[in-house]
């Protein structure tokens, strides 16, 4: 297919959601494989219709533009009536595009979406073909077929295939392969498929773990991990959702054998769940808060099946133990900002076993004892102060933990968001509304343009926490109800318009 076709395909794309909404059979979905490495399904009808982008005669106008530019009379003729009517295109986007992979490092794979009148969509790609070469489709076992380099495509009842990147002699040869292949056990009857589809999101992907890892070129990490974990037995399962005030990004896995399960299995006793102590420590506003609980000894011993572990500390460059800290702590902890003036005010504080972490942070950084138990630690022009507060044990680079670790009030546990701390399995909350207020903020907009920079703005607060041992969310929220889809798109059509 030819490629100058492609941005007269994605502006049609972005009408043709709205032609036709009744159900059909997901038949089309058979094209790929149940051993797919990588699969990604885009449900354009929802992003269109959250982005609103419809709305936007200017964009109606850029779509007939360019058809202008870009095609014959025909052509031109057939985009105005597509704008009109989008059933004329004969794709049905009221489903699902799929994008799958076979073989991350030959690159075959192929895109499949559903039609609602395959002469319609073969009328759009006679005449959307400017190359003065068309594309020649001949009939074969009830489908219309073609090929134009390494791609092959298949229009058939209810769907068009784009197939290519394979080791058959031709494109053509392939695409008649896949066509032919056995279509009971597909990915479509897969539970990771199941998996992906009741997340309901507007996009999914599922990948190979090994597959990513190792196969993707990636052979120094696959090495650094530990031997006994069943990366083949993985498939790693991700969903986009743009909703009213937030952007969700849920993940998850599915273990085929359960090997992938018996293995978390058996490294869940080193974590558990936040209880929300450490919130006391971390005011209500805290630019950055970070929330988890660990067997740190545990932690310590799994860590040492890495490889790259014991280089790791050296690269850090840390001027006290951290695999000795890691060791001692036992249960909950908490690091945060709670605010940044000229430097950040990093507060650490932690559940620990024994309180022989003193004798080792005092002997490593020549702390200096200020109050009974409290200690200061003058490490590259910033003051360190630490020591132990009711059983826990805290470093803060703020003075006013000179004498000891005070209560935030109000703290942490005031926020919003502590509730979905409070529960998980480890949680990260980032406030950009207050980040974008301080003053070295603003060089931001010379970084990222004016565009970019209002879209920060834009943003109130991010958090990213695991709601099980098998899964967890990413969640973006905005500073207003609107979706934030529509924001992108509004920011994005705005600065086209103002570019001329």
């Amino acid at each position: 297919m030819r490629f100058r076709q492609l941005s007269v395909f994605a502006a049609i794309a972005a009408l043709a959601f709205v032609a036709s909404c009744q159900k059909k059979s997901d038949d089309y979905l058979r094209f790929i494989p149940d051993d797919a490495v990588v699969v990604v399904g885009t449900n354009v009808q929802s992003l269109l219709d959250k982005s609103d982008v419809l709305s936007h005669q200017q964009v109606k106008d850029a779509i007939i533009s360019s058809a202008e530019q870009e095609l014959g009379s025909a052509g031109v003729q057939l985009v105005k009536s597509i704008v009109d009517d989008p059933a004329e295109s004969g794709l049905d986007l009221s489903k699902d595009i799929y994008f799958w992979m076979e073989d991350i490092n030959r690159g075959n794979g192929g895109f499949v979406m559903a039609l609602s009148d395959k002469d319609k969509f073969m009328n759009l790609i006679d005449v959307t073909d400017t190359s003065g070469d068309p594309m020649k489709f001949t009939s074969y076992n009830g489908y219309m077929i073609g090929e134009d380099d390494e791609i092959g495509v298949a229009i058939g009842d209810g769907f068009a295939l784009i197939y290519g990147g394979t080791s058959a002699a031709t494109s053509l040869d392939a695409l008649k392969n896949k066509l032919e292949e056995k279509t009971e056990d597909n990915f479509s009857t897969s539970a990771t498929y199941k998996k992906m589809a009741s997340l309901g999101a507007d996009m999914t992907m599922m990948f190979s773990l090994e597959e990513l890892v190792e196969g993707s070129g990636y052979a120094q990490a696959y090495g650094s991990l530990p031997k006994d974990m069943p990366l083949a037995d993985v498939d790693g399962i991700v969903g986009l959702t743009f909703e009213a005030g937030k952007v969700v990004t849920d993940w998850s896995y599915h273990s085929e054998t359960g090997e992938w399960d018996k293995w978390v299995k058996e490294n869940a006793s080193n974590v558990d769940k936040v209880d929300g102590t450490m919130m006391d420590y971390f005011g209500q506003d805290a630019l950055g808060v970070l929330f988890c609980s660990i067997d740190g000894k545990a932690v310590s011993k799994m860590l040492e099946q890495y490889p790259e572990y014991a280089n790791m500390y050296d690269q850090l460059d840390l001027p006290f133990d951290l695999d000795r800290l890691l060791s001692t702590i036992d249960g909950q902890i908490g690091i945060g900002v709670n605010s940044f003036n000229l430097i950040p005010e990093v507060v650490l504080c932690a559940e620990v076993s024994n309180e022989d972490i003193m004798n080792t942070m005092t002997a490593q950084l020549g702390g200096t004892e200020v109050a009974e138990g409290k200690y200061v630690a003058n490490v590259e022009m910033l003051s360190i102060y630490y020591g132990m507060e009711d059983g826990k044990f805290y470093a803060s680079l703020s003075p006013n933990s000179r004498e000891g670790l005070k209560a935030a009030d109000p703290s942490f546990a005031d926020n919003k968001h502590s509730g979905t701390a409070r529960g998980s399995y480890g949680y990260v909350g980032f406030n950009m509304k207050a980040f974008m207020m301080l003053p070295f903020a603003e060089n931001l907009r010379y970084e990222v343009g004016t565009t970019g920079f209002t879209l920060l703005k834009s943003i109130d607060y991010i958090e990213l926490y695991a709601t099980d041992l098998a899964g967890g969310k990413l969640v973006v929220y905005t500073n207003s109800n609107e979706n934030p889809l529509k924001i992108v798109t509004d920011l994005l059509i705005g600065a086209h318009l103002d570019r001329g």
